[in-house]
């Protein structure tokens, strides 16, 4: 039996498209969601022209849209298939073959980014499954990112060096000048991205275990573990935090730096939120005012997260005490959710404070973190400007950067970003 039939028995939505056996050796699947592109000939050269790497890479192009979709939208789409038919056939060969799906009149409730990806990865597990290999590699990228020509050797590299890893977060940088775009493009995708890096360095300065980059066009993840964990979800937009987080707390995960990947800064309105429709506003509105989280939102986690340990065993009055010492916006989110009640539960299931700890994270996740942010800031925490959040969080970490300026803080982060490589946490 394959290690993908069980998952297949009850996950898959669309019959596999590709009847053409896999070829021997295969070891990676890049999946790139296509929805209203007319060329995406730059990102799939990119990975043509890529360093051969051991084994055979396959490209899966997910042409879709929904049921709903105009006629108009509908041609576009069906059109840029037909092309990339044609494009592929020509441009495959014998170590990285090109695969256009198409995924047409998808139901209105699911269709979007969240689908697309599933049905690409889902095909990609069933190629892997067919040949039952479940280490095989499956890459996640969008229709307008780039990648740099090491994209597949840092990837096997790391990898092969870490073989019970679950999956890698690739390194990423927007293109922050050029003439592709307006100016406004520029400044809005400096601001976006600052806040990106303020908002994963300040949840690593909270004590977060799962501090990662949840980028569509930036990870990466092992077949056999992609189905093991009930493979991608259906959301319209927002897929790739809630998948990865989902995977984050079961197995570990690579940061690799050796390598990156360009995400366009273009502006867009084809998802309700993410990258593309936040650089509209700000170009719309033409207010470069970019507000994030209140830095004092993840002081009051640091010192929730500080005390996760001593939960485990800690005594029921000496418990009460020290809620009662958290700031109020903690300990009223922490009442609204049933901590106590969760808490118990947790205790009840674990042995040992290590498995305490994964359990109470996989309670506590990435999704919890964000819920937290958003009902704080209602109430007991100011929204602030990127810029301002960005330079208390480097000077609390005594980092002595005083420049001000977007772009200079944001070259800054990302240079801390790199200069060490880590894998995450793996109670």
């Amino acid at each position: 039996m394959s290690f993908a039939q069980p998952y297949f028995s009850k996950h898959h939505f669309l019959m596999p498209q590709i009847t053409t056996p896999p070829p021997r050796g295969l070891s990676f699947i890049v999946v790139i969601p296509a929805y209203l592109e007319k060329d995406i000939t730059q990102t799939l050269l990119s990975l043509k022209n890529t360093v051969p790497v051991q084994g055979v890479t396959e490209v899966l192009i997910i042409v879709n849209f929904s049921e709903s979709d105009s006629q108009e939208n509908k041609k576009i789409n069906r059109t840029a298939y037909q092309v990339l038919v044609d494009w592929c056939r020509n441009h495959s060969s014998s170590s990285m073959q090109f695969y256009p799906l198409l995924a047409p009149d998808l139901p209105d409730k699911h269709a979007g980014a969240g689908l697309a990806r599933k049905i690409g990865m889902d095909e990609a597990s069933y190629r892997f499954g067919w040949v039952d290999y479940p280490d095989g590699i499956i890459l996640s990228l969008d229709a307008d990112a780039l990648v740099e020509a090491s994209y597949f050797q840092a990837v096997k590299i790391e990898m092969d060096a870490f073989p019970a890893s679950g999956g890698c977060i690739l390194r990423y940088a927007h293109p922050i000048s050029g003439t592709e775009f307006p100016e406004a493009v520029y400044k809005a995708i400096t601001l976006y991205e600052l806040h990106l890096r303020y908002y994963k360095n300040a949840l690593q300065y909270s004590g977060f275990p799962y501090a990662y980059y949840t980028i569509g066009s930036c990870f990466g993840v092992r077949a056999g573990f992609y189905v093991q964990q009930g493979g991608m979800n259906r959301r319209k937009a927002g897929e790739d935090f809630y998948f990865l987080n989902k995977l984050f707390p079961h197995r570990s995960f690579l940061e690799i730096n050796s390598t990156c990947v360009y995400p366009s800064p273009r502006p867009s309105s084809r998802v309700p939120f993410g990258t593309g429709p936040v650089i509209q506003k700000i170009v719309n509105t033409g207010n470069m005012n970019f507000l994030t989280y209140n830095l004092q939102a993840f002081v009051a986690l640091k010192s929730f997260f500080n005390l996760v340990p001593e939960l485990h065993s800690m005594p029921e009055e000496k418990l009460k005490h020290t809620i009662e010492t958290f700031p109020r916006s903690l300990q009223n989110f922490l009442r609204n959710n049933g901590f106590n009640k969760k808490l118990k539960e947790i205790r009840k299931n674990t042995a040992s404070q290590v498995t305490f700890i994964k359990r109470f994270f996989i309670w506590f996740d990435g999704f919890n973190v964000i819920k937290f942010l958003n009902y704080s800031h209602v109430e007991y925490y100011p929204r602030i400007d990127v810029v301002e959040a960005a330079t208390e969080l480097l000077s609390v970490q005594q980092e002595g950067i005083t420049d001000k300026d977007p772009r200079s803080l944001l070259l800054f982060l990302r240079k801390r970003d790199y200069r060490t490589k880590s894998l995450s946490v793996n109670w």
